[in-house]
């Protein structure tokens, strides 16, 4: 593979649209910024490289070492932030897949995604309508505000506060929340995690296993009342609401008495999932889809049985590429498999095979 070293605007620029290769940024001598895709090429910051902006379509593989990136917006994005490599700001419609080792963000905001926060990393800020999926391991959010959304929170990762309109799906193992205030909103709360404080009108929608939550004001929790290992320190302002388990056909406003459903799927751009793997699978329009082994009972997730949801966009907690598809599938009922004790994730089921309608939007419409 050929590989170009840069180190300086003049060299960068100099570099042709279509090369094939790997592009290393290290070392340099002058800030740079980034403003193109090289669509053929590896893109790599590392060293001690500095990168004042990357915007418009650019795209970065891998930012390790002690690399800085001051800014990250529009289109831009990045695969892997690793190492003592750190970014000031991501904002825009930008994105980055992986946050790990001692890698720290400052500000993500706007409408910025972030897939996976995890080992020792630290995010500072999180705001606007900004989304971070996983944050895991011993990883560090200091603040959620305005429209952000969390999605999972795990291991011993610590959240200091969530407040404004901000969201969190998942909280479990380990993880600690410090403060939630405002209208916040945390769905799950299980495992061993913790919420330290809940202010002002924030809501907590379901605690269960060993969770515990402290409240202060006026708040709304809730659990169910099979639950007896959770720890509750509750306000006299706060509503506490007991709730009956539901199937998950109830949960997901499925009529029972249907024999066939039709539920979702997404995809790669190419109809594929598990990409580069012994479980790849083809979804082609059309096609009938069959597991190779059929063993739903042993996890949740992983190996054994396909995957669907009852809604497309439940599917995004599940993969976010460039170009993905959602899908719409025909499944038996005889073919489900369904996990109705403590899911994890309770608008996803399993299945046996199914066979692929047609494409749909982030909604369920046919295209």
């Amino acid at each position: 593979m050929k590989e170009i070293i840069v180190k300086n605007q003049k060299e960068l620029d100099k570099i042709e649209d279509d090369f094939e290769g790997r592009i290393k940024i290290k070392e340099t001598i002058e800030q740079i910024e980034i403003k193109r895709r090289f669509e053929k090429a590896e893109v790599i910051v590392s060293g001690n490289a500095k990168i004042s902006y990357v915007y418009g379509n650019a795209e970065i593989s891998y930012v390790s070492g002690n690399a800085k990136i001051s800014n990250v917006s529009d289109n831009a994005e990045i695969s892997y932030v690793s190492g003592n490599a750190k970014i000031s700001y991501v904002y825009g419609n930008a994105k980055i897949s992986y946050v790990s080792d001692n890698a720290k963000i400052s500000n993500v905001s706007d409408n910025a995604k972030i897939s996976n926060v995890s080992d020792n990393a630290e995010i500072s800020y999180v705001s606007g309508n900004a989304k971070i999926s996983n944050v895991s391991d011993n990883a560090k959010i200091s603040n959620v505000s305005d429209n952000a959304e969390i999605s999972y929170v795990s291991g011993n990762a610590k959240i200091s506060y969530v407040y404004g309109n901000a969201k969190i799906s998942n909280v479990s193992d380990n993880a600690e929340i410090f403060n939630v205030s405002g209208n916040a909103k945390i769905s799950y709360v299980y495992g061993n995690a913790k919420i330290s404080s809940m202010y002002m009108y924030s809501v907590c929608l379901l605690i269960s296993g060993k969770a515990s939550v402290k409240t202060f004001g006026q708040n709304i929790v809730s659990h169910f009342k099979e639950e007896k290992s959770i720890k509750l320190e509750l306000s006299k302002r706060t509503t506490e609401v007991i709730l009956e388990k539901l199937d998950w056909f109830e949960n997901n406003g499925i009529d029972k008495k249907i024999k066939k459903l039709i539920l979702y799927k997404k995809v790669s751009k190419d109809f594929l999932t598990q990409e580069r793997t012994k479980n790849e699978t083809k979804w082609e329009i059309g096609s009938v889809v069959k597991i190779k082994e059929w063993k739903p009972k042993e996890d949740e997730c992983g190996e054994g049985k396909f995957h669907a949801c009852s809604k497309p966009f439940f599917c995004d907690e599940f993969r976010n590429e460039k170009g993905d598809r959602y899908i719409a599938i025909e499944i038996d009922k005889k073919d489900l498999y369904v996990w109705d004790k403590n899911p994890k994730y309770p608008h996803k089921v399993g299945f046996r095979t199914g066979k692929v309608l047609y494409e749909v939007n982030h909604f369920g419409k046919k295209l």
